[in-house]
This record gives C-alpha cells, sequence and structure tokens, in this order.
C-alpha cells in the first residue's frame, strides 16, 4: 500500500477508519475505543509499501531545501515516530484514567519539547490567511449598546471565569474564544437553536495565523511532508475527534486528549506571523482548528467553513476584562447583530435558510478593531 491509497482510505465514508467517530452503541469506552481504532490503523501502517516509506522518510528534507537552517538533527523515521506517538499518547491517557493529570501533561510536554521541538515541528498545521472571516454566535443574550461593548461577543470576562464550562479545548474556569469558518458552523455547533434566540458577530485576521490541524488536510492534494504529518498523527487527530458518548454526565473522557493539547499549544503561542507553504519553519501556534462532529456536512473533509477554531488568552491571571494583549489584535469585528425584528419563530430548514444568505453575502459588513480592556 502506498501512502497516498492509505490516505485516500482515510477519506473513505465506507471506512472505519473515517470520521465521525462515534461508539453510542459500542460497549467499549472511549480508551479501549480509541486503542481499537489506533490498532485497526497500526494494520495499515505496517503495510505501507518500502517505496513509500523512502518517499516519507525524506519528505521534510525535500521540504525544507532552502530552508537549511531549520532542518532537524533528529532524521525523520516514519515507522519509528508512529510507533513513539503513539506509545506517548497511550501512556498519557493511562495516567488520566488513574488521576494523574499533571503526570499526563508532562509526559506530553517533555515528547514535543524533545530534540529541539521536532514533534512539536511536525505537528499538522493550517495557516490561515489575513483577512479571513470567521463566525461566533451567543445564545439567550442581549447585546449591550455601541461598539464598547465588543466583549459581549469577545471571550467571556476573567471576572466571569466561574461561569466557565469544560469544553473539548476548554478547562473549568479558563475561558476559550471559540470561532466557526461560518455562521452556518457555529449554528450546528450550538444545536440549532431558533435564529431569535441569539446574537452573532463575525470576526477578521488582522495577519496570517498558524494553527494546529486536528482534522483532514485543507489543501486536497497534500504535500509528502503534509501526509507524514497527518498519517504520523492520525492517532492523536482520532483521539481528538471522538464524539461524546454521554453528553449529559460531568466527565467527559473525550475531553481529555484535546485539553492535553490545548495545554500543549498554549506555552507554544505564536510570535510574528508563519512562513507561508513551508514545515517547521515557525514552532508557535495561535490555536487549534478541528472537525465539527455535530456538523451534517461529514462528506466534506476539506472546507475551512466547518471547522471550528479554539484561540487561547494569555492574560488570564489578570482579574477583569478581556485578552487585549495578545488575543483581540488578531482579529477586528463587525456590530454584534441580532435576529430581534423577527417576531415569528422559523423552523430549522428556514433558519438555516437565512443563516446561508447571511454567510454567502459579505456586501454590508463593516469591521473594526475589537474594544475590549484588561484590568491588573
Amino acid at each position: 500500500m502506498t501512502h497516498q491509497e492509505l490516505y485516500q482510505e482515510l477519506l473513505n465514508p465506507k471506512s472505519d477508519l473515517v470520521y465521525p467517530f462515534k461508539y453510542d452503541n459500542e460497549s467499549k469506552d472511549y480508551f479501549d475505543y480509541w486503542s481499537s481504532l489506533v490498532e485497526k490503523y497500526k494494520k495499515k501502517i505496517d503495510d505501507l509499501s518500502d517505496e513509500s516509506l523512502k518517499t516519507l522518510n525524506k519528505a521534510f528534507e525535500k521540504a525544507l531545501v532552502g530552508y537549511e537552517e531549520y532542518m532537524p538533527t533528529k532524521r525523520h523515521n516514519f515507522k519509528a515516530d508512529f510507533d513513539k506517538i503513539y506509545s506517548t499518547i497511550q501512556r498519557a491517557l493511562k495516567s488520566c484514567y488513574m488521576n494523574y493529570y499533571e503526570d499526563a501533561y508532562e509526559l506530553l510536554r517533555a515528547f514535543f519539547v524533545s530534540d529541539d521541538f521536532f514533534y512539536l515541528k511536525m505537528l499538522p498545521r493550517t495557516i490561515i490567511e489575513k483577512y479571513n472571516v470567521f463566525s461566533r454566535i451567543r445564545l439567550d443574550f442581549k447585546p449591550s449598546e455601541g461598539k464598547g461593548q465588543d466583549g459581549d461577543l469577545f471571550h467571556l470576562p476573567l471576572q466571569l471565569r466561574h461561569k466557565v464550562a469544560s469544553t473539548r479545548y476548554g478547562f473549568l474556569g479558563y475561558p476559550v474564544f471559540y470561532l466557526a469558518g461560518s455562521l452556518e458552523t457555529a449554528w450546528y455547533e450550538m444545536n440549532c437553536p431558533d435564529i431569535n434566540s441569539f446574537s452573532y458577530a463575525k470576526f477578521k485576521t488582522t495577519k496570517a495565523l498558524s494553527f494546529l490541524d486536528l482534522g483532514y488536510p485543507i489543501d486536497k492534494n497534500p504535500a509528502d511532508w503534509e501526509y507524514y504529518s497527518f498519517l504520523v498523527f492520525y492517532p492523536l487527530i482520532m483521539g481528538c475527534l471522538i464524539s461524546v458518548k454521554h453528553p449529559q454526565d460531568p466527565f467527559k473522557p473525550e475531553y481529555v486528549l484535546p485539553q492535553l493539547m490545548t495545554k500543549i499549544i498554549r506555552e507554544m503561542p505564536q510570535e510574528g506571523s508563519p512562513e507561508n507553504g513551508e514545515p517547521s519553519t515557525n514552532k508557535g501556534f495561535a490555536g487549534i482548528v478541528y472537525m465539527s462532529t455535530k456538523s451534517p456536512h461529514i462528506d466534506n473533509l476539506h472546507d475551512l467553513s466547518l471547522r471550528n477554531f479554539a484561540l487561547f488568552p494569555r492574560n488570564t491571571i489578570c482579574r477583569e476584562g478581556y485578552d487585549s494583549r495578545y488575543l483581540s489584535p488578531m482579529f477586528k469585528m463587525t456590530d454584534i447583530k441580532t435576529f430581534s425584528h423577527s417576531s415569528e419563530s422559523l423552523s430549522e430548514e428556514d433558519s438555516l435558510e437565512v443563516i446561508k444568505e447571511i454567510d454567502n453575502d459579505s456586501s454590508k459588513d463593516e469591521f473594526h478593531s475589537i474594544n475590549v480592556t484588561l484590568i491588573q
């Protein structure tokens, strides 16, 4: 089997190894389900041809011609790297099941920073260009008047951290700034609410941003180094994309691995603008981009508008306000809008049509700098 054939199999909706990953009807717990997925995948890895392994092992060296200063001293070995990634994640999850979460984090952190950040630089990443537009909604919320209240649609203010619940990429008490690639995706993430029940705004990037990509490559024709990155980290990607089996219960093991990655990425923030199109030239990340587990468009694995984005405030030791030093300068935003002019509730089908119109028509969108403050 070639690495291209393996990649195509991971895109096949009939494959057991393709997103979405759901185990509602299985007796297995999260760890056993994830382990069974990776064991199936490992058999595919073992079947890769010698020629494909040779191509993969030379992929980063080939891609970094002209960027020799970024060439790692450690050699790439696809099978050895896969085995190390698999065993490291496995050990980290076992530590979490024994309630040794800090041990799990230290294990993963040591892994990613070793050999001059060898594995951190190898992580799949997506570069979001300047002026890319995202959406965000907030339920059952009437926005304040004027641009001085931009924080109403920014991350939850630090003085309200006691209201922050555990989410896939966020911890209790730690406000994460979630964005969606479109208003439609944001709507699905909030379980398709009545359009009269939420406020929304659009956000536009002010510079290129580099995201850890825990999904399928956006480019339909990946370079060999992108194949390497995606295929070798597929155990991590699968572990972060498994749907919650018991959504009403307090502990969600499906959040453990994503939250550990939040800790890793939060410590490695993006500084400046990333180099576009080349691997390993910037080790930092602005956040994490991941596949929605609620969108019905599971047949479209490459569309950026169907992704979610998690960005992480850095100044959370402050007692109130918003991250106006690191996070808000990355974006501009529109005025906050509602559907309050509509007195009648709409069906989901009609609501979706209205939402699609907003996504498709950007002619009236006006963006301004985000007006929020941080209080020490």
